[in-house]
């Protein structure tokens, strides 16, 4: 399809005159081409293209055999990714049940337990003693 219009007299610029063109200004024509070859490069062109297009098939049916075995592992790994989601969620229920049913007290944050100071105590006394009494 070619687009033609007739060009104003004068100085113009190109893309002005595209852009407020009429549509009843514009005219549309179809243009038709063929090309031949000589007779002796027509047997040539049919062999190499028959050529071409047998490598063509052979690369096309490699490349859909390649596309399928990939969409059969994609399958094969979404189907395996959502088996282990669910083992997931299952192991996390179980942790939960079992985190329920088992009995801990609550841990009591001491710090330093009595006993130690009761050993510091007794410790003081025994040396303050034995420095009085003993020397």
């Amino acid at each position: 399809m070619v687009q033609s219009a007739f060009a104003p007299e004068g100085d113009f610029n190109i893309e002005t005159v595209w852009r407020e063109l009429d549509a009843d200004k514009l005219m549309d024509s179809k243009l038709k081409c063929f090309f031949e070859l000589p007779p002796d490069n027509n047997k040539t062109a049919e062999s190499e293209s028959e050529m071409a297009d047998s490598t063509t098939n052979l690369e096309l049916t490699k490349a859909a055999q390649e596309v399928q075995q990939l969409k059969n592992e994609e399958t094969f790994l979404r189907q395996e990714n959502v088996q282990l989601h669910e083992e997931l969620a299952q192991l996390h229920q179980q942790l939960r049940i079992t985190n329920i049913n088992r009995y801990q007290p609550p841990e009591l944050d001491q710090g330093i337990p009595i006993s130690l100071f009761v050993v510091a105590f007794v410790m003081i006394i025994v040396g303050v003693a034995l420095g009085k009494y003993a020397i």
